[in-house]
């Protein structure tokens, strides 16, 4: 689970948030810092800026990895979600800076020098990580400067955290929460089985309506004609030339350049995010002594298998596989990228999941796809990009030319059928029989005048076009029309007043000694016996709320007891606990470990709140709007 944890491309934007909790990042990784200058800002943090060029870098690195995670495809959607992700995690990495120098945070020169030997363990040498400094354009000051930032906040965010404290009722309490474990048997009593028994009167339909009429007022409804735009409409008149495929993979090299991947080993001693400095110590000693082992012949595999806190590598002697420099968190694929060949071993690594030592076990080369390879999908590509050009520019046409009125929908679906529908009337929540469900278009139906063209709204079926057919405004019928409905509704309640008694008088039998089995078989009722189990525990069929709901009161009885009829989703259930386990002879010795587990989860609670607050406080200027399209 660590490895799939370290794989950079599943948690976006994880180097930013490092900045603030893991003292193990540095920031070379994640160009946050707000440069000045002439730059205009994207946005701005109590007067500070944030250029548009930090914000690209940081886009770049986030883009990079969902491109490669979603195998390609980032939707508009998607990549608007990821500029307001990158940029919101800038502010906060601002507002982290600014509270800790509100606070007078100082760093001392042994910190920030012990901090810098940390990082360039992690190189063969001097001159190899002032390579990559240079590779990276980022000067040695510089780096300096982002680690004294780096501390500082780190410093912050450990004070916070430090403020946060547990007493041991809470202990306990979390302990029973996670530990506790109840057999329990119900009984299901469903409305529906009872709905054929009732007999309702137009006499008892007329007296509801009459005291209910808003109940069945009818939704203002619209109809709309629409024009859908789709790519499978001009596949057909998309051709591709042979010498264009190979135009495009010459002109896109870059593309089909597969990176280096490397294969290692490695060796994890886990350190939590707010370890102390004790917690720290001792687990630099632990993967210090391991690194003694190994450099006296020891056979990494082995102590792989007996050490490594990384559950899932370690039965594997630690192998994690092949993976490329940006699949893995920077000090890791920095340590292991350097290695020269097979069967090295690297300096002591820290990383936000604790410390290792990795061994390089095999190397693919980067190399370049042949054209052969990749012909189709260029094709494919380039089709696609082609089509979606064409509808593009049709949907730009006919929404031009039903704004100056030079043709009508009737007119458009003469020529084009398929193309061309009206719909049903529908209210704005409702499923559109002729489209599907699709909220952007029932709001922009609703939105719409006589006479007006929709702006055009892009979904997943395609491009649609709107103009209002008809309106019908809300109503209440009158009795005639409303008939069937009230006679549902009056059914449903009544067949639910049948459930009810029912289960009160299954309930009243039970508590006489009656077995629920014999009970449920008796009854025609349904019966369930669910051996111990915890509040996390699968109950088959009872899901979401209901389930929030049955665990509650079920946890809540007396063994022996049977709780009063709970109304789900489903029916009536009857709960009887039958039996309860809570291991108190285990929590001396798990103690430590709920204490720590509950008050990390306090902290980080407690830290959130905090930036919450700050956030609320600080004044934000967002000018993102003026650099993207909205």
């Amino acid at each position: 689970m660590v490895f799939q944890k370290m794989r950079r491309s599943i948690k976006p934007m994880m180097w930013v948030i490092l900045i603030a909790f893991a003292a193990s990042i540095p920031l070379m990784y994640a160009r946050s810092a707000l440069q000045k200058g002439g730059e205009e800002s994207l946005a701005e943090v109590n007067g500070e800026p944030i250029s548009y060029l930090s914000f690209a870098q940081s886009f770049q690195s986030a883009y990079e990895r969902y491109y490669q995670f979603l195998g390609g495809e980032i939707s508009p959607e998607m990549e608007k979600y990821l500029r307001f992700q990158v940029l919101s995690e800038l502010v906060t990495s601002e507002l982290l800076w600014q509270e800790a120098k509100k606070a007078d945070i100082q760093v001392s020169e042994e910190e920030i020098v012990t901090q810098i030997k940390s990082i360039m363990e992690n190189f063969p040498s001097r001159e190899a990580f002032m390579r990559v400094l240079e590779m990276r354009k980022i000067s040695y000051p510089e780096f300096k400067r982002d680690i004294v930032r780096q501390l500082s906040v780190n410093e912050l965010v450990q004070r916070i955290k430090d403020s946060v404290g547990i007493t041991e009722e809470e202990v306990k309490s979390y302990w029973m929460m996670e530990n506790e474990k109840i057999e329990v048997e119900y009984i299901l009593i469903k409305p529906q089985n009872y709905q054929k028994e009732v007999k309702v009167t137009q006499e008892d339909m007329e007296k509801y309506y009459k005291t209910h009429t808003e109940e069945f007022r009818v939704p203002e409804k619209v109809k709309v004609n629409y024009i859908r735009l789709a790519a499978q409409d001009f596949q057909d008149e998309v051709k591709i030339s042979p010498s264009t495929i190979r135009d495009y993979y010459q002109n896109h090299l870059a593309e089909y350049q597969i990176p280096e991947r490397r294969r290692a080993s490695h060796i994890l001693i886990e350190l939590a995010s707010d370890a102390t400095k004790e917690e720290k110590e001792e687990a630099r000693e632990e993967i210090e002594k391991i690194q003694s082992k190994l450099r006296g012949g020891a056979d990494f595999a082995t102590l792989a298998r007996q050490y490594s806190q990384d559950s899932v590598s370690a039965e594997k002697g630690g192998d994690l596989g092949f993976f490329s420099y940006q699949e893995m968190v920077p000090s890791f694929s920095e340590a292991v990228f350097t290695l020269k060949e097979a069967g090295e071993v690297t300096q002591i690594i820290e990383s936000p999941f604790g410390y290792h030592l990795a061994k390089l076990t095999g190397i693919k080369l980067a190399y370049l796809k042949t054209f052969e390879e990749v012909g189709d999908e260029i094709e494919v590509i380039l089709a696609r990009e082609k089509t979606d050009a064409l509808v593009q520019e049709e949907v730009r046409r006919v929404k031009n030319e039903l704004e100056q009125g030079k043709i009508s929908f009737q007119e458009y679906g003469k020529v084009h059928p398929q193309r061309v529908g009206t719909s049903s009337f529908f209210a704005i929540d409702e499923n559109i029989e002729e489209i599907g469900w699709a909220p952007e278009i029932n709001q922009i139906a609703f939105s719409l005048k006589q006479g007006d063209i929709g702006p055009v709204i892009e979904t997943f079926q395609g491009y649609y076009i709107l103009g209002l057919e008809e309106r019908r405004p809300s109503y209440i019928p009158n009795f005639a029309e409303a008939q069937e409905k009230v006679e549902e509704v009056l059914i449903t309640q009544k067949a639910q007043e049948l459930a009810q008694q029912k289960a009160k008088f299954v309930k009243l039998e039970g508590e006489t000694g009656v077995s629920f089995s014999s009970l449920a078989e008796e009854q025609k009722l349904e019966y369930e016996h669910l051996k111990y189990f915890n509040r996390k525990g699968w109950i088959e069929e009872i899901y979401g709320e209901d389930r929030e709901k049955f665990i509650d009161l079920a946890f809540s009885l007396p063994v022996g007891k049977i709780g009063e009829p709970l109304l789900l989703t489903d029916g009536y259930y009857l709960i009887n606990l039958q039996g309860r386990n809570l291991p108190w002879e285990e929590f001396p010795e798990q103690k430590e470990k709920f204490k720590q587990d509950l008050l990390s989860q306090k902290r980080d609670i407690f830290l959130q709140a905090w930036l919450a607050k700050i956030r609320e406080k600080a004044k934000i200027v967002d000018n993102s709007s003026l650099f993207f399209p909205p």
